[in-house]
């Protein structure tokens, strides 16, 4: 009998007794240990400050109205300039962009529910507002009385003094750190 002969059995033995153990604790051996992954934190967590709607030095009200169609359009007030590409809309409609005067840097558009086929975005600008203390801006859906219901996803350029949010839908939308 041969040295090889002699030690397969306890090999053998020894393999089916690590491999039992391992089942014994219900770990595969096979598998990625997840444990050494950092850990997610929850959303709220990410968030350092409440959004707020920016309180800035009042601009006048203005209005810009457009046929707008299947080619798209662009509507622009001093502070605000809304684009829509083609294809956004099926049919022409009448849209009216309204910057509205107030101390909020906000603008309103009508008809109200529109809704559009891809995603449109709206610019408004902030010069004349105080620095943000989260030190960006972002463009916020918002109630008639300017409380937060929606973060848009936005682009702030400080340089130029102006965020870009993506828009879907009409309502009202208001520039917010």
């Amino acid at each position: 009998m041969s040295l090889f002969s002699l030690l397969r059995p306890t090999a053998a033995l020894i393999g089916s007794a690590l491999l039992a153990l391992g089942c014994a604790q219900g770990a595969d051996p096979l598998a990625p240990d997840f444990s050494k992954l950092p850990k997610s934190r929850p959303a709220e967590a990410l968030v350092t400050f409440p959004t707020s709607v920016a309180q800035c030095s009042a601009l006048p009200r203005e209005t810009a109205t457009a046929t707008v169609g299947q080619k798209g359009g662009i509507l622009e007030t001093s502070n605000a300039r809304f684009e829509i590409p083609q294809g956004a809309l099926n049919t022409p409609v009448t849209i009216t962009l309204t910057q509205t005067g107030d101390s909020a840097n906000s603008v309103d558009f009508a008809p109200a529910g529109l809704q559009f086929a891809s995603v449109t975005k709206l610019t408004i600008g902030y010069k004349n507002c105080p620095k943000s203390p989260t030190g960006s801006y972002r463009v916020i859906f918002v109630n008639d009385a300017m409380q937060w219901l929606e973060d848009m996803v936005s682009w702030d350029d400080n340089v130029n003094g102006r965020v870009t949010g993506d828009l879907h839908h009409f309502s009202r939308y208001a520039v917010a750190w």
